[in-house]
């Protein structure tokens, strides 16, 4: 009888031994599957946070010669506007344009293009934005020497094509007015910079963005800043690559004008 009572004693405590590991691994695999739904839910609001762009701080709707106008939301002082001296139309879509004539030269097309002809033009921009500092008046007075910048029409910094002595392309404060006062920069401090340049250029258009990328880039880096687009979009290859094409296509756009005008 006891024997048999053992057995029963024991067998039961085999059912509830085996019930308890099923239990505990049925609650090991929800608690799994939990925490990788809250992982998702996550990971899906940080990456909808990271699209959400705060606008608050921009407005394109002044620019300074074809330099939009950068804001701060955080400044105390109010919110000023450009000069609609300085303002420029908004790129049109260029359309593609058969490039099967005799190609004219930069510079040719700049000088026409200065003396009066009605080509087509086309603006680029590229901005360099800190985040969480801002860049002094000193740091740019440095940058400008090191990248051989030079200060003058509008206030703002130029490069200069050594041939022509034309501005390639400038170089402007982020928040409005957009100039850089030589007499009072050690007080600036901002934000961001802005390269802008208006094509016919006096140099080769996709020379001109070459090298606005790679001062930006170079500024970017030294300042610890990020590269957006004139869309406010941060500047990503994909987006590089798409500003080469259209820059091609407005090329053959100049060029086909260009041969219109010649004859």
């Amino acid at each position: 009888m006891e024997s048999y009572m053992l057995r029963v004693i024991l067998l039961g405590l085999g059912i509830l031994f085996i019930l308890a590991i099923y239990l505990w691994d049925k609650r090991s695999h929800v608690d799994v599957r939990m925490f990788k739904r809250r992982s998702a839910r996550k990971e899906s609001s940080r990456h909808s946070r990271h699209r959400q762009r705060d606008h608050s701080a921009f407005d394109d709707d002044s620019a300074v010669d074809g330099l939009p106008t950068i804001e701060l939301d955080d400044e105390t002082q109010p919110e000023p506007t450009i000069s609609e001296s300085f303002s420029v139309p908004v790129d049109e879509p260029v359309e593609a344009v058969a490039d099967d004539l005799p190609s004219f030269s930069a510079r040719s097309a700049f000088q026409e293009f200065e003396s009066g002809a009605e080509l087509p033009t086309k603006i680029l921009q590229i901005k360099v934005i800190c985040k969480d500092t801002r860049i002094s008046g000193q740091m740019i007075m440095d940058l400008a020497s090191e990248l051989d910048l030079k200060h003058g029409q509008f206030d703002i910094f130029h490069r200069l094509d050594q041939k022509t002595g034309k501005s390639v392309f400038s170089v402007a404060n982020a928040v409005e007015p957009g100039n850089f006062d030589l007499e009072n920069i050690t007080q600036l401090s901002t934000p961001g910079l802005v390269l802008f340049s208006q094509l016919p250029a006096p140099v080769d258009s996709m020379s001109v963005f070459n090298d606005m990328l790679d001062f930006a880039q170079r500024i970017a880096f030294i300042v610890g800043a990020e590269l957006q687009d004139a869309s406010r979009c941060v500047l990503t290859q994909q987006s590089i690559e798409h500003e080469r094409e259209q820059i091609r296509l407005y090329e053959a756009k100049l060029n086909r004008a260009m041969h219109d005008l010649n004859g």
